[in-house]
């Protein structure tokens, strides 16, 4: 089994297409029991020279988790339509092919790589040719995971565009479906269901949360989230958080100030630092636990944080915890935070976090809590 985490689509545009839609992807694999993020780096219209020229970036950018990520591949398709039909252009495609192999493997990554999808004739150079010449060599070399796009586009061809190419919208979403069908075996699953909540991390304003595992715990305008997810992964089955009261959605913080490149599940995670809520001098925000299923003689750590960038206005918020209030300024840079410590889980499905603005203040924020087992 692989220890998976992070999975990076990299191709041209069959990946771009079935895997713009990252979140769907994350969904699939969750309902097979697999916690992941999807990263999509495919750029529609390369051959496998342009993207010889583009890996080097994609592999550093995911270099410090390689040991730990998937790259999954599907390229040629340009080539073949450029310089087809076999053999045009088979060398430098293997070459280049061979060499962008060699360097994913040799920076630590696991490679999930299939053969050239189906063509519809008379559509364009068939692709055949050039999987049967070298593509399931590669594949026999090089893979960590198979799977197959030639059989299973040619399987569902009635999906296929007009083009004889691409696939449609529902093709698109089997592709996804197909990727987490054929992977999952080989991946450690984690995401396993709890009735405990042990470490929590909420974000509240539900911006593009790439970072911290694709909005699974994100409180948007609807101010309900449902099933939250310890930082394990593990689902909070039956859970709930609400929020209620009048207050504005903020995606124009400054998280880009806090320890950049933190993706943790944290206070500190900068792309939930970037997202908040917030109200005026004469509104309260109030955050409903009593979703959760808090064991009520137990401890825990409640912490708040928020970020935003100084422009009109001051910006002091009061969160009160355990009939407790503290105050933080959003302006701060690094962001700070509070913490109310030995907090019963009574306490907190009674009374919740309530979130005020400072008297004499502008606006009132919240970016982001946690609920973490005290001990």
């Amino acid at each position: 089994m692989l220890d998976i985490d992070t999975v990076v689509i990299f191709g041209a545009s069959i990946m771009e297409q079935s895997f713009s839609d990252s979140e769907d992807t994350v969904s699939k694999f969750l309902d097979a029991g697999i916690f992941v993020d999807v990263f999509e780096r495919a750029t529609s219209g390369d051959d496998t020279t342009q993207m010889l020229a583009k890996l080097p970036a994609v592999i550093t950018e995911f270099q410090s988790i390689a040991a730990r990520t998937l790259f999954v591949i599907h390229w040629g398709g340009n080539d073949v339509s450029r310089d087809g039909p076999f053999p045009g252009g088979a060398d430098t495609m293997e070459a280049n092919m061979r060499s962008m192999l060699s360097d994913i493997k040799s920076a630590g990554f696991k490679i999930m790589m299939s053969d050239i999808s189906y063509r519809v004739p008379p559509a364009s150079n068939p692709s055949q040719p050039y999987n049967d010449a070298f593509m399931y060599q590669l594949q026999s070399e090089y893979n960590d995971v198979d799977w197959f796009l030639q059989q299973f586009t040619f399987d569902n061809q009635v999906d296929i565009e007009t083009d004889g190419i691409h696939p449609g919208a529902v093709l698109e979403e089997k592709i996804r479906q197909y990727l987490v069908v054929q992977s999952k075996a080989y991946i450690k699953p984690v995401a396993v269901e709890t009735s405990i909540v042990k470490d929590l991390v909420i974000e509240f304003g539900a911006g593009a949360l790439l970072k911290y595992r694709s909005q699974l715990n994100s409180i948007d305008a609807n101010g309900t989230i449902f099933d939250l997810r310890n930082s394990d992964y593990s689902k909070i089955v039956g859970s709930s958080v609400t929020v209620t009261g009048a207050y504005g959605t903020n995606t124009s913080g400054r998280g880009n100030t806090a320890d950049i490149g933190n993706d943790t599940a944290s206070l500190f995670n900068d792309e939930c630092l970037k997202d908040s809520l917030y109200i005026t001098s004469s509104d309260t925000i109030y955050v409903d636990l009593s979703g959760l299923p808090l064991d009520d003689a137990g401890l825990y750590t409640v912490g708040v944080t928020a970020s935003r960038k100084s422009d009109t206005g001051t910006k002091v918020s009061e969160y009160t915890v355990d009939g407790i209030t503290l105050a933080l300024d959003a302006e701060l840079s690094p962001p700070g935070q509070v913490y109310f410590n030995n907090v019963t889980g009574a306490n907190l499905r009674s009374n919740g976090i309530q979130v005020a603005v400072q008297d004499g203040s502008s606006f009132g924020y919240i970016g982001i809590a946690s609920i973490t087992e005290a001990g």
